[in-house]
């Protein structure tokens, strides 16, 4: 991964990249669907984000501690590209988030993301 962070669109992208292929360590900048998000309160009294996403492949939990107000931007069930570091936490993959947006337009086949079988209730 590059050193800094460049501006708009996180690269490399792995758009082909599911939620079943990910593995402790791994440094990924791919979509999920956003299925819920709450804020929450640390110990020491920052806020932080802990976050629902899914892919055909499956769903998994993400916490974000920087920037939390851009999901007040984001729309139920939107796309997002997430850049994220995935590690474990209680024997269950989760994903260090580092900088998350909405994708737009055709950035993205949804059928990447949705599984378009499941209610979204």
């Amino acid at each position: 991964m590059q050193a800094s962070l460049p501006e708009g669109d996180f690269l490399p992208k792995d758009v082909k990249l599911k939620i079943r292929d990910l593995k402790v360590g791994m440094e990924i900048t791919t979509y999920f669907c956003l299925d819920a998000s709450r804020k929450k309160t640390s110990k020491d009294g920052s806020d932080y984000l802990v976050l629902e996403l899914s892919d055909v492949s499956g769903t998994i939990r993400g916490g974000m501690w920087n920037d939390i107000t851009v999901v007040q931007w984001i729309r139920p069930f939107a796309v997002v590209e997430v850049m994220a570091i995935v590690k474990s936490w209680g024997g269950y993959l989760t994903l260090n988030i580092k900088r998350m947006r909405q994708a737009w337009g055709n950035e993205i086949d949804v059928q990447e993301v949705y599984d378009l079988s499941r209610s979204r209730d």
